[in-house]
């Protein structure tokens, strides 16, 4: 509560005696209290409040103001286009959540549990891996250990979660490589979905990683790097000699082992000799 003192002349007046002063009172003014978050309404009563799934910043679904105002009073403070405007409803959907039906409708006004599981049920294991994240570095980053680098400026790698938290973070080497962040850096903007999918046990992160390396790394399933070894054309159309005549080498087809053949000379020259036929059957 403040203290207010009302007073006829100024302060820097110095020459004020008793019988000069108007006769000065204390007035008990209380502070001024902001109205509940979600309550701008002027017709209507704020949404449910964050917890129960609601629109942020708003905690309940009551307005005393509202309440307290009578009917004749709202209807004379607004006008037909407001009050529908204020009234337009997504029936049965949720105005903020698209996608999903609006609390107040369900049987009791808390998110359909069918829709937003838990992570893990009952009895599940917990098997979820390791995940990595992308970052963006601020910095070129050299790794003394390996010789390397982590990530060069500007660079996006995937890293261990714990490694960035720890790590990059705190020393503001890379920051998450969020749409926002590319955004801010002034680069084309990626939506990696980072955690936009848990996989809970090992098969499930490596189907992720591919999935992953098919959004992320489009240039692998080009035909130009998946046929990099046939950029001649198919080896069945190369241009090269005929089937082959019957004809084998006798040197490289040399019975033994390779190494102690090599240091032997032979007489004369490699007979080439004929493979028969064997009929087998």
């Amino acid at each position: 509560v403040s203290v207010l003192y009302c007073s006829l002349y100024h302060i820097h007046n110095l020459f004020l005696t008793p019988h000069m002063l108007r006769k000065t009172a204390r007035a008990l003014v209380a502070p001024w209290v902001p109205p509940a978050r979600g309550d701008t309404k002027l017709t209507v009563p704020p949404p449910p409040g964050f917890e129960v799934g609601g629109l942020p910043g708003v905690s309940r679904g009551y307005s005393e103001r509202i309440a307290n105002t009578p009917h004749w009073k709202r209807m004379a403070v607004s006008t037909y286009e407001e009050r529908m405007v204020e009234n337009e409803t997504r029936y049965p959907f949720s105005s903020t959540r698209p996608g999903q039906y609006d609390i107040r409708y369900l049987p009791k006004p808390y998110p359909d549990h069918l829709a937003a599981k838990p992570l893990l049920e009952v009895g599940e294991p917990h098997e979820i891996p390791a995940l990595e994240v992308p970052v963006i570095f601020l910095v070129d980053l050299f790794d003394t250990e390996h010789n390397r680098y982590f990530g060069r400026k500007g660079q996006t790698v995937y890293v261990s979660r714990g490694f960035a938290k720890d790590e990059l973070l705190p020393q503001r080497y890379a920051i998450y490589a969020t749409p926002e962040a590319y955004e801010l850096l002034g680069m084309p903007v990626i939506d990696h979905k980072i955690h936009e999918q848990i996989p809970k046990n090992r098969k499930e992160h490596l189907k992720l990683l591919e999935k992953q390396s098919w959004e992320e790394e489009q240039w692998k399933s080009t035909i130009e790097y998946l046929f990099r070894k046939y950029e001649a054309g198919p080896p069945e159309l190369a241009d090269v000699a005929e089937e082959w005549n019957g004809e084998e080498d006798v040197a490289s087809s040399a019975s033994g082992s390779g190494k102690g053949t090599e240091g032997i000379a032979r007489k004369g020259p490699i007979k080439q000799r004929k493979a028969r036929k064997v009929k087998l059957f």
